[in-house]
């Protein structure tokens, strides 16, 4: 068995065009560099690779199938062995560094954080209007109110990035939670459902 591992730096340089955005955006800062991580493995017969790639997502069909391609043609790697992944963090990594502190955090969200959005907002809300509506327009308003509960909280995520994917998870999670209120009749699925979120939340950490 052999075994090879390499990495790549692929940050993109200063004034390329920057990903995303309705308008032209271009990179004036580097806020970490991006790499692009390999390892292949080998028994003599058949190889294995591994990528990890300090990206997002790569959404694009296209672009994966030309990765394979080009892998297949320099490294002679055939394109099904090898695994793809984005792998980008922004240095997160999940770790409980304070059990007291983490355990305190659970029961804020047990006792106050979780429990006020899905029992008054997911909950009294969402049937009140779900009585008067259809389902979508009532899980939205039951959602935005809970999102607007969730960002006015003092232990809300400051950092940009920990606060945009907060807000995305969270508008899933609302949505989530008012479907399961509609196909229970009861709001304790979605709420062990945000405890469950919220556990794993807490123990991110840079």
């Amino acid at each position: 068995m052999k075994a090879g591992f390499h990495t790549a730096d692929i940050t993109p340089a200063i004034g390329m065009e920057a990903p995303g955005g309705y308008l032209k955006a271009y990179i004036k800062s580097i806020h970490d560099p991006l790499k692009v991580r390999a390892a292949v493995f080998e028994d003599g017969r058949e190889a294995l690779a591994f990528l990890g790639v300090d990206t997002c997502y790569l959404q694009s069909a296209k672009i994966r199938a030309e990765i394979r391609r080009e892998v297949e043609s320099r490294c002679g790697i055939p394109g099904d062995h090898l695994l793809i992944a984005a792998s980008l963090t922004l240095g997160y990594t999940a770790s409980v560094p304070s059990l007291g502190g983490y355990l305190a955090g659970v029961a804020y969200d047990v006792g106050a954080n979780a429990l006020s959005v899905e029992w008054l907002f997911h909950g009294a809300l969402f049937s009140a209007l779900w009585r008067r509506w259809t389902f979508w327009p009532a899980a939205a308003i039951s959602t935005g109110a809970g999102l607007l509960r969730y960002l006015v909280d003092p232990t809300f995520p400051t950092a940009p990035e920990a606060a945009a994917g907060a807000v995305f998870y969270l508008t899933i999670l609302g949505l989530a939670s008012c479907a399961l209120r509609a196909w229970s009749g009861s709001v304790l699925p979605g709420y062990l459902a945000t405890l469950v979120f919220f556990a794993a939340y807490r123990a991110l950490h840079v």
